[in-house]
């Protein structure tokens, strides 16, 4: 859902989530508010992937591709909340960093 909203690169070169980047201050001033906590809750759905790929009890072949392309997908958001030129708070940049390591 969230990659039908075209706001936060989950995947992609450097260069395209550069270019999202600068895309930001081009959007409504509602949109650019909301764009920390909807980076801490993609991170957290992420983390909750992650966490129930782990704790499987079934053998699931695709669970380390599954668990790379979250670490990926989430090292994209890290990346994409530190080039955005909107000042997110300390807390933010902490909470992202603290998530992407549960992944």
């Amino acid at each position: 859902m969230v990659e039908q909203l075209d706001l936060i690169p989950l995947s992609g070169s450097p260069s395209s989530l550069k270019r999202y980047a600068q895309n930001i201050p081009l959007l409504s001033d509602s949109v650019v508010k909301n764009i920390p906590a909807l980076l801490v809750m993609v991170m957290e759905a992420l983390a909750s992937i992650s966490k129930q790929l782990r704790e499987a009890v079934y053998a699931d072949p695709s669970k380390d591709r599954k668990l790379m392309e979250a670490r990926r997908r989430g090292g994209n958001v890290v990346i994409f909340a530190g080039l955005i030129q909107y000042r997110m708070g300390g807390d933010v940049y902490e909470t992202l960093t603290r998530l992407e390591g549960m992944i």
